[in-house]
């Protein structure tokens, strides 16, 4: 920083002839997945029924061989797609859709999409018609992936047509916000608004952006959708990225945004912004950012917190020595690190232990001992020190009264 500032089997209906994407949007539909008949054979009679099924056995067995090898495309090509309803019924039968492996699952996957590719509409009717809804929400994400990958208004369209289901969830593939954010501002908000779910819980899909995009209009629109929800609703994905890419950009528009206070889910937080932030400042730097962001006047239990929150982003020395180097009053040095050491009692993981771990080499020895004896750590992380207080030199008396051993 040069300069401180404040800073996302089968059943044929009936008329169905006309595309799913020319049509209005239909009543909800229940949709029966007929199994292949049979018909019943005299004892002894020569059905032919176990040859068909020792063929369909042995076409999937030779596309599971395949899958991560050469061939698969052309095995799967050479199936005729009026078999492929078969096949995929010989598929549920040997653990239902949701029991099947890696292996099967893929060649479950690739035989709807040649199946799709082949007859788009009795494909989408098979898929509507599988009962259990993670199956059947998985397989339609599969069809809006492949329709993306050409189309992505039809992808939206056949997402915003069926991918809802009978609760108000919806599951989107991530693909429809990673080829979004190519057409612009407004198609990636079209697809955040597809995305309102009667179910709690985002995803955050890190996207790449073009250059000259909008991320303070996108952030704020964004925001509105999300104080727009009610009670109950969520927004399925958004982009987890913007306020870190646009930090990486413009530091300084993109901080101002975050200091306004709008909230929009992985992009409303300090740490957010110095993921993009740390990229194109050096350490020093960062920790003289957190310097300016520090209230002396913030009631003990939280004054360290958003220092230590960007110490464990950019979990360094210089980090650490920017910050202390950065406060108003650089000389009450062991009275911040003794507050950066109390908030990291309770931060667990990653960039929180690498953190814990340079505030403690910063320390004197003798204060060191006396904090890490009165710590309330858990045993296991006091234990995970142990190296490191060997190498700082202190004695095993010393750290077996750090450590909590006998």
């Amino acid at each position: 920083m040069r300069g401180l500032w404040p800073l996302l089997i089968p059943t044929f209906a009936l008329g169905f002839g006309v595309a799913w994407w020319s049509k209005p949007d239909p009543p909800p539909v229940e949709v029966e997945v007929a199994r292949p008949k049979v018909t019943p054979r005299a004892p002894g009679a020569d059905s032919g029924l176990r040859e068909t099924v020792i063929t369909h056995e042995t076409t999937l067995n030779a596309l599971g061989d395949l899958r991560f090898g050469s061939g698969f495309d052309e095995e799967l090509e050479a199936i005729d797609p009026s078999e492929i309803p078969a096949l995929l019924a010989a598929l549920a039968d040997r653990a239902g859709y949701y029991g099947l492996g890696y292996e099967d699952e893929e060649v479950l996957e690739q035989l709807l999409l040649r199946w799709y590719a082949a007859d788009p509409d009795a494909a989408l009717v098979w898929t509507l018609g599988v009962k259990t809804t993670g199956d059947r929400r998985q397989l339609l994400n599969q069809l809006v992936r492949h329709e993306a990958e050409n189309d992505l208004d039809r992808a939206i369209d056949l997402a915003r047509r069926y991918a809802r289901d009978e609760d108000g969830d919806i599951s989107l593939p991530d693909v429809l916000m990673e080829q979004a954010v190519d057409e612009g501002a407004d198609k990636l908000l079209e697809v955040c608004r597809l995305g309102v779910s009667d179910a709690d819980g985002t995803r955050g899909i890190p996207v790449d952006y073009p250059s000259g995009f909008p991320f303070r209009d996108t952030l704020e629109a964004i925001a509105d959708l999300a104080a727009s929800l009610e009670d109950g609703q969520s927004l399925s994905m958004v982009p987890s990225n913007l306020l870190a890419e646009w930090a990486r950009r413009d530091p300084e528009a993109a901080y101002a945004w975050l200091a306004s206070g709008r909230k929009v889910p992985f992009n409303g937080e300090v740490g957010d912004f110095v993921e993009g932030y740390a990229e194109v400042a050096t350490n020093a730097e960062v920790g003289a950012f957190a310097a300016g962001l520090f209230d002396p006047d913030e009631r003990p239990a939280r004054r360290y917190d958003t220092a230590f929150d960007i110490l464990s982003e950019v979990p360094e020395g210089e980090t650490l020595e920017g910050f202390l180097e950065g406060l108003a009053d650089p000389g009450a040095r062991e009275q911040h690190l003794e507050g950066l050491f109390l908030r990291s009692q309770s931060a667990y993981g990653g960039g929180y232990d690498r953190a814990r771990e340079q505030v403690l080499l910063a320390m004197a020895p003798e204060m060191r001992v006396r904090l890490m004896s009165q710590s309330t750590l858990t045993a296991s992380k006091r234990r995970e020190l142990v190296p490191l207080l060997r190498r700082l030199g202190h004695s095993e008396e010393e750290i077996a009264a750090m450590t909590g051993g006998g």
